[in-house]
């Protein structure tokens, strides 16, 4: 499984192989087993989109939570340079 920033570079790609698997199930033309297969394939996409999704949820938040603290860093040196 593709960890951090591989499964940002993914994301693009996996949505749009999910979209084009949307379109596939929604023919009506298909078999239960074509549907099925489909399906699957559509659930593993969707999961590693969710992860992707997850992992840049989790750094926007940590860079959130370090903002703080640089804002923090920049006013000391600012009083020490003064």
């Amino acid at each position: 499984m593709a960890k951090g920033s591989e499964q940002l570079k993914n994301f693009e790609a996996n949505f749009s192989k999910l979209e084009t698997l949307v379109n596939e199930l929604e023919a009506t033309d298909l078999t239960l087993k074509e549907s099925l297969d489909i399906y699957e394939k559509a659930m593993k996409v969707s999961n590693a989109c969710v992860q992707a999704l997850d992992y840049a949820q989790q750094r926007a938040t940590e860079l959130a939570n370090t903002r703080p603290v640089l804002t923090e860093r920049v006013r000391e040196s600012d009083d020490e340079s003064v």
